[in-house]
């Protein structure tokens, strides 16, 4: 399939996991402060690296992806981009790749289902289950790929985000701020999307996101969190 934004284009027929609310809203909601040197861990088809490029016009970023096919449509979709100065697409086990820089931020939309969950084909499985980049996996590397005062922004399912913050903090990263998703507001929690920060902070910020409103519409904080991307 294919889809159009306000200011850029995303195929994602090549892509195991295709286009979903879950990478929009981390896109939409990441806060990136002042930071300019970007890597996004499992960048998929390219969809965050283009919103961030999109919000942050001096962001540079590393769009890391393992997987061949979804690679082929991230150097499409950025290629086709006006943003594609900005970010350089990179086929490679972020466990592996080496970096001459250090980065302001780490973003990902991790695999987080465990290794009895089912799959189609083994492209989705590896883009789906820990398998491929576990919890400590993914902490570490982000450990060693940021900067002091840098931050790490991913986006879990509701029930398993305390086993991520559990490891997060065992590698230096505190919960800075959290936003929990649900579909309506008497839903329950579906997603977390979670700000950490590689020093200790005072307080967490937290605020609720539901994606329809009573009448089953896209809710206003939906819209507008989203009002700069969908047309």
């Amino acid at each position: 399939m294919s889809f159009q934004f306000k200011r850029f284009f995303i195929e994602d027929r090549h892509t195991p996991m295709k286009v979903g609310i879950d990478a929009v809203l981390l896109g939409a909601w990441a806060d990136i402060g002042n930071g300019k040197q970007i890597v996004d861990i499992g960048s998929g088809n390219g969809i965050v690296s283009l919103m961030l490029a999109q919000r942050f016009l001096k962001a540079n970023i590393h769009a890391v992806e393992i997987n061949d096919a979804a690679f082929k449509d991230c150097v499409f979709n950025v290629d086709k981009s006006p943003f594609k100065d900005r970010i350089e697409a990179i086929n490679c086990d972020i466990r592996k790749y080496n970096s001459e820089i250090l980065f302001d931020i780490a973003i990902s939309n991790p695999p987080f289902f465990s290794l009895n969950t089912a799959a189609n084909d083994n492209g989705r499985q590896e883009a789906r289950q820990t398998k491929s980049l576990s919890y400590k996996d993914l902490c570490v590397r982000a450990k060693q790929l940021l900067k002091p005062n840098a931050a790490l922004i991913v986006v879990f399912p509701f029930e398993q985000r305390q086993q991520f913050i559990k490891e997060a903090f065992i590698n230096g990263f505190y919960l800075k701020k959290e936003l929990v998703i649900s579909d309506k507001k008497w839903s329950k929690p579906q997603r977390s999307l979670l700000h950490f920060v590689n020093y200790p902070v005072l307080e967490v910020g937290r605020n609720l996101l539901y994606l329809k409103d009573t009448t089953n519409t896209p809710s206003k904080f939906m819209t507008e969190l989203t009002k700069d991307f969908y047309l």
